[in-house]
């Protein structure tokens, strides 16, 4: 079947309810979308490869806008290790709570405040973040899905802030056949990725999950869930197309947006800010890799201070997982109230993400005090005073029971402030 790239699941978590207020046509049954890597597989057989203040853009070659960047035009690039040093920065991991899951996929910058994909990728968020740059270089925040066409895969993200990094111009006219190209993304979740190859074929019509596809450009670029909506690119830095789908029964046969389908629809979205998607369900949960997330502990812990961070890891987890009654369970009787509707209730849509303990401390009558840090992402009706996406800065007070460590209290760090918006 051809797996358009998988879903790999969505958006970053956000605190405890404590902390916050509220072609060539192809058998349908061989296609499948290149979307970001999923956690739980569509129910079509075909997914495409992959899980938000204006400014006006040319019709034809660009989406970019005047504002300045940190990286500039790669038209004296001459070899794909030179393109991925010089636009690296403006590639965006996206990453959405979903009700089938979440996924993760790749996007890139069009104006500092607009990130392109395709549609698959956010499709049914409930909330979404970016991810700027290689190892996160720009940073992490959010944003809404301010247009969509599903049925040419093509979507645009307004960030919730500016974002530093290369912004990407998309050609004016389809590649040519033979033409050599890269592709930049996460495939799988892993970390940012180039692969090379180049283009074999234009104008392909085929059958994606029920769609029929049409004027997309084939290649045999390396391509997997995770990939979808990132950028394929010539050497000089411009966009080719937008990475779709793959055949997942053949070698090197994958499929890519035309940049000038993508750029009309850019476009005519450029000026929008009202989101466009939403989640049909009360508990979306986010993408599988943020459900086996390992925070990060201070170099030679002692065993008081890993059986603590084991413990939130637990929390944060079902928390990504929408999983609230285990959630619920990691906190002490005395705060946990009769049930965990209300946590659940809270932290819907949420997703948290870059989670470090960076102490863990003796105090009173055999508690500790957990100093921790996180990025939270949720919907704005989710998150404090509107807020979609937060730095979190908290003391946890965890008391030890029954071989674990359960929350108690939460509090600003020293206290102080107990977030800022990202």
């Amino acid at each position: 079947m051809i797996v358009v790239l998988v879903l790999l699941g969505g958006g970053i978590a956000t605190a405890l309810a404590l902390h916050k207020s509220g072609g060539q046509d192809v058998p349908v049954s061989a296609l499948t979308s290149a979307a970001p890597a999923a956690t739980a597989a569509p129910a079509a057989t075909t997914t495409s490869a992959t899980s938000v203040p204006p400014a006006a853009v040319p019709v034809t070659t660009t989406v970019t806008a005047t504002a300045p960047t940190t990286a500039t035009a790669t038209a004296n690039a001459q070899t794909f290790a030179d393109l991925y040093r010089n636009v690296n920065g403006g590639v965006v991991r996206i990453e959405t709570t979903t009700c089938t899951g979440g996924g993760i996929g790749t996007g890139f910058l069009v104006a500092p405040n607009l990130v392109a994909t395709v549609a698959h990728v956010v499709n049914g968020a409930a909330a979404l973040s970016l991810t700027v740059g290689e190892n996160g270089s720009g940073g992490t925040t959010s944003g809404v899905v301010v247009g969509i066409d599903p049925q040419a895969d093509v979507a645009l993200i307004r960030s919730n802030r500016p974002l530093t990094g290369h912004v990407f111009t998309l050609a004016d006219k389809p590649p040519t056949v033979g033409q050599e190209i890269a592709a930049i993304g996460f495939p799988e979740g892993q970390p940012m990725t180039l692969t090379r190859g180049i283009v074999s074929g234009l104008d392909r019509s085929i059958p994606i999950e029920g769609l029929n596809r049409s004027g997309l450009i084939q290649t045999d670029v390396a391509i997997n869930p995770g990939n979808s909506g990132g950028p394929m690119l010539a050497t000089d830095g411009q966009v080719f197309g937008l990475i779709d789908a793959k055949n997942v029964e053949a070698a090197g046969l994958g499929y890519a947006v035309s940049p000038t389908t993508a750029a009309a629809r850019l476009r005519a979205w450029n000026g929008s800010t009202t989101s466009v998607v939403s989640a049909a369900c009360d508990h979306p949960a986010g993408p599988l890799p943020g459900r086996t997330l390992d925070p990060v502990v201070p170099p030679g812990s002692d065993p008081r201070t890993l059986a603590v961070a084991q413990a939130l890891q637990a929390y944060f987890q079902a928390i990504n997982a929408a999983d609230y009654r285990t959630a619920w369970l990691q906190t002490s009787p005395r705060i946990r109230g009769t049930s965990p509707d209300s946590l659940a209730n809270g932290d819907a849509t949420s997703y948290d993400g870059l989670v470090v303990v960076h102490s863990v401390t003796p105090a009173t009558a055999g508690a500790v005090l957990a100093h921790v840090t996180f990025t939270s992402v949720q919907a704005p009706d989710k998150g404090p005073n509107g807020d979609s996406c937060d730095n979190w800065d908290l003391d946890y007070s965890m008391i030890p029971s029954a071989g674990t460590w359960l929350i108690d209290q939460v509090r600003g760090h020293n206290g102080g402030q107990t977030h800022i918006a990202c």
